[in-house]
């Protein structure tokens, strides 16, 4: 497992903020579906153990609002709402989250998930899964997420344009990736030592 203070040393792929474009009808700007919307997190072998199969424990508390299987691009992902009142005040300040509102941290590329069910709460350090290679991805990481938006949001599956997806899929990864529903944020300001 790696400390909060070891994960700079194996970032894989940092967070690169997605460009902004206005769509015609749309009354705000949407994000483009470009750019790198989190954080990836690995490394091929250390102290003699393979990246893939390294514990994955929730940042926060909070509940389920997605468990996905093996859907592009993320494979198998979760996604846990933290509520207002467990969002970090430093950071709700930072990012001008208003009260009411929620922080949703995205896991993906895991395997050996644990038996999660929407709705249900997880504590903060409590395991969700295993680091794995599913989805569209060159090599065993975590990619993992941080935004923000209006709280009780879940989704019952997500994924990419691809031949076999349905329309909820991926109008679900559309809200999820390209609305200004959801508002994206480097995830080290969460993860960060000191605020």
């Amino acid at each position: 497992m790696l400390s909060l203070q070891e994960i700079p040393q194996f970032i894989t792929q940092s967070f690169n903020m997605p460009g902004l474009i206005h769509e015609a009808g749309h009354p705000d700007w949407v994000q483009r579906d470009d750019g790198h919307h989190g954080l990836d997190i690995g490394y091929y072998k250390r102290d003699g153990k393979l990246f893939t199969g390294t514990p994955v424990l929730a940042a926060l508390d909070g509940k389920i609002a997605a468990v996905v299987h093996d859907r592009p691009p993320y494979g198998n992902m979760l996604i846990v709402e933290t509520a207002f009142a467990g969002i970090p005040p430093w950071l709700a300040a930072s990012q001008g989250i208003p009260p009411g509102d929620a922080l949703y941290t995205l896991y993906a590329h895991l395997q050996a998930l644990q038996p999660l069910v929407l709705g249900q709460a997880v504590t903060c350090g409590g395991q969700l899964a295993e680091t794995g290679l599913t989805g569209f991805s060159g090599g065993p990481h975590l990619h993992f997420e941080t935004r923000w938006g209006p709280s009780a949001q879940s989704f019952a599956s997500m994924a990419y344009y691809t031949a076999n997806a349905t329309q909820d899929e991926m109008a679900a990864y559309e809200k999820w990736r390209m609305s200004a529903v959801f508002h994206l944020f480097d995830p080290m300001q969460l993860l960060s030592v000191t605020p």
